[in-house]
C-alpha cells in the first residue's frame, strides 16, 4: 500500500452572481462560470458581493469530516 501526504483541495464555481472567495488574507472576485481552487485546511469563505442573490457549487476532497 502506498501512503501519500494528506492535502486537502477545495474548489468552487460560482452559477449565477457575483461571490468574494477568501482564502487566509487573500481574496478574489467569481462571477458567474468563474471557478476556484485552494487548499481546503485553510481559513476560506464565499460571500455574496453582488446585488443579486448569487449560486455556488462547493466541494472538498477527500472528504473532509
Amino acid at each position: 500500500m502506498v501512503s501519500w501526504p494528506f492535502r486537502q483541495s477545495g474548489g468552487g464555481i460560482v452559477v449565477s452572481g457575483e461571490v468574494g472567495l477568501t482564502v487566509g488574507e487573500r481574496t478574489a472576485i467569481l462571477k458567474t462560470d468563474d471557478a476556484g481552487l485552494f487548499n481546503s485546511q485553510e481559513p476560506h469563505r464565499f460571500r455574496n458581493v453582488g446585488d443579486h442573490p448569487a449560486t455556488v457549487i462547493s466541494a472538498c476532497a477527500p472528504p473532509c469530516l
